[in-house]
């Protein structure tokens, strides 16, 4: 009987030996590999990530670095996109307290976003756009006081956007296109996100007016996108501001043309409002009258708006424009 005993003790240590041998980041990456389907005819992005090595710091799509304190490297990034991976993504990827990078972008992955995933207060980059996530932004997102990346376009996220996206301050990428948030856009964000260089919120179901905060992204250097949402107010604002491109418009024109026409003259150039509310909007400067964008509308014909401060008449801020065309 004791015997019998030993011979099952140490059959089962030698089979667990390989995976107990595995580094914890190891058996956290494993959970990734397990929770995903391969499609038929596709290679596996994951045939060198097995249990019987050491260390994970060798796979495809792995980096690794090494960490005062510790004798061997500690998991900083996960690359694995584009691979077609169905599935989910686990919660046992929270436990990789150094991972700087997740890019799992232009996969299957459906599901929610997991909130352990935001223990990895070091993160700085999350790249998760182009698969079929679903449900809310955590209320954790905000714990990563290093977070400057963050891409969650083409998804099937709902809910409001989280006030609590202002604790991102080193924010430099917001990326939340092509989803279903709903709700107002928030304008205590924009206050403490100054590092904002891009943010792209378009193709959503956000309502309400515009907040007037967004003019305080200095930073702004990329995209600034609020396109295809419901967003209605500031209306005599832009409808304003769709005279005056009109006007600067065929300005312009006019003076490459060197023309010197006197008369009346009739324009087939017409902006509407939501037309302005639906293009696409690019930075290209401010001043102190605000924020200037190049809008590029549904027909393809590029503006150039200025979103002008709400101090004085319509008259007076028009001729403070016109001057500084």
């Amino acid at each position: 009987m004791n015997n019998l005993l030993l011979f099952t003790l140490f059959f089962l240590f030698r089979n667990l030996n390989p995976i107990l041998s595995l580094s914890p980041n190891g058996l956290s990456l494993l959970s990734l590999k397990l929770a995903v389907d391969l499609p038929i005819g596709h290679d596996s992005p994951f045939t060198d990530w097995s249990k019987n090595d050491a260390t994970p710091c060798r796979w495809s799509g792995i980096s690794c670095m090494n960490i005062t304190g510790f004798p061997d490297p500690r998991v900083v990034g996960i690359t694995v996109f584009g691979k077609n991976l169905r599935g989910y993504i686990p919660s046992e990827l929270g436990t990789l307290i150094y991972l700087l990078m997740l890019n799992l972008h232009n996969n299957n992955f459906y599901g929610s976003i997991p909130g352990q995933l935001f223990n990895e207060t070091l993160l700085h980059s999350l790249f998760l756009y182009g698969n079929n996530l679903s449900g809310s932004l955590p209320p954790l997102i905000c714990n990563l006081p290093m977070l400057q990346n963050l891409d969650l376009s083409n998804n099937s996220l709902s809910g409001s956007l989280p006030e609590n996206l202002k604790n991102c301050k080193q924010l430099q990428r917001l990326i939340l296109a092509q989803n279903k948030f709903s709700g107002q856009i928030p304008g205590g964000i924009w206050p403490k996100t100054k590092n904002l260089v891009q943010l792209d919120l378009s193709s959503n179901e956000f309502n309400g007016s515009i907040p007037n905060t967004i003019e305080e992204l200095n930073s702004l250097s990329m995209i600034l996108n609020l396109s295809y949402n419901h967003l209605s107010a500031d209306a005599a604002e832009l409808a304003f501001l769709g005279l005056i491109i009109v006007y600067i418009y065929w300005k312009k024109k006019d003076l490459s043309n060197g023309c010197s026409c006197t008369g009346k003259r009739t324009f087939g150039f017409n902006i509407e409002l939501d037309e302005l509310l639906r293009a696409s909007a690019y930075v290209l400067g401010k001043s102190g009258l605000g924020i200037v964008y190049k809008m590029v509308l549904e027909n393809g014909v590029p503006v150039v708006v200025r979103r002008l401060g709400e101090g004085g008449s319509d008259q007076q801020r028009y001729r403070k424009f016109a001057a500084e065309v």
